[in-house]
């Protein structure tokens, strides 16, 4: 997250030092169009500036939700663990429970008749 603020903090400080540097040296008539030609050559160069910034917006919320959706998938797959391990623990406490009653009533070392 702090990598893409200096990303963006460096676009933004390049494009103002642009902006300064050609504000300098520029001629006088520089923003003049001269023809419908150099209008529509400026209008493509606009729209294709837009397009790539709206292409990188996309890919970053795209890189977002594959992240999301991984962990998504990953927490889908912890629930079946985990419940197939809860379904586990009831059976082992069940088989515990029934060893323990055998133990109390000394079914499982001798019968009861061999005193």
């Amino acid at each position: 997250m702090h990598n893409d603020k200096l990303i963006w903090t460096c676009c933004f400080l390049l494009f103002i030092s642009g902006a300064i540097w050609g504000a300098n040296i520029r001629p006088n008539n520089f923003f003049v169009i001269s023809n419908v030609h150099d209008f529509f050559e400026i209008l493509g160069s606009a729209a294709t500036v837009v397009a790539v910034a709206l292409a990188i917006i996309g890919l970053n919320r795209w890189k977002i939700e594959i992240g999301a959706a991984s962990d998504h998938e990953l927490a889908r797959k912890m629930a079946v663990i985990i419940q197939r391990y809860r379904i586990e623990l009831v059976d082992l406490w069940q088989f515990a429970d029934s060893a323990s009653r055998q133990n109390e009533s000394e079914h499982w070392v001798h019968e009861q008749n061999d005193y």
